[in-house]
C-alpha cells in the first residue's frame, strides 16, 4: 500500500505530518515551533538546531533565515543564521545585515560580516 505522502490527518497528529518532512523542513520547523514534538528541550538544542539549519540552508531558504532574525525569543542562537543569510543572500542579504547593524544581539556580528565584505571590495 502506497505511503499518504506529508498530508497533515487527524490520525497520526502532527507528529505524523513532521515525519514527512525532509531533514531541513523538520529543523526549520521545530525552530520556528519549540512545542513541536521533534524539538529536543535539553541545553543547547537551539543552538545546535540553528547550527544544523544553517549548515544545511539553500538560497531557496533564504527567507526562512531572514524571518528567524525578527524572532528576538530565539536570542543568541539567531547569530548563526547571519552568515547564511550573507552568503545566500545576494543584494537583499546585505541589506538584511545592515538593517540588523543596531540590532543589540545581532549587531556586532552583522557589522563584522558588512566590514570584512567592504574589505574584500577594495
Amino acid at each position: 500500500m502506497a505511503s499518504p505522502g506529508p498530508a497533515y490527518s487527524n490520525a497520526g497528529g502532527k507528529r505524523r505530518y513532521l515525519a514527512a518532512l525532509s531533514g531541513t523542513q523538520r529543523i526549520r520547523a521545530a525552530i520556528s515551533e519549540p512545542a513541536a514534538p521533534i524539538c529536543s528541550k535539553g541545553p543547547g538544542a537551539e543552538v545546535g538546531l540553528a547550527i544544523a539549519l544553517a549548515a544545511s540552508a539553500t538560497k531557496a531558504q533564504t527567507d526562512d533565515l531572514i524571518g528567524l532574525l525578527d524572532r528576538s525569543d530565539r536570542g543568541e542562537s539567531r547569530l548563526l543564521v547571519l552568515r547564511p543569510i550573507k552568503r545566500l543572500g545576494g543584494h537583499r542579504g546585505l541589506e538584511v545585515l545592515q538593517r540588523v547593524e543596531s540590532d543589540p544581539v545581532l549587531g556586532a556580528e552583522a557589522s563584522h560580516l558588512l566590514k570584512r565584505l567592504r574589505a574584500r571590495k577594495r
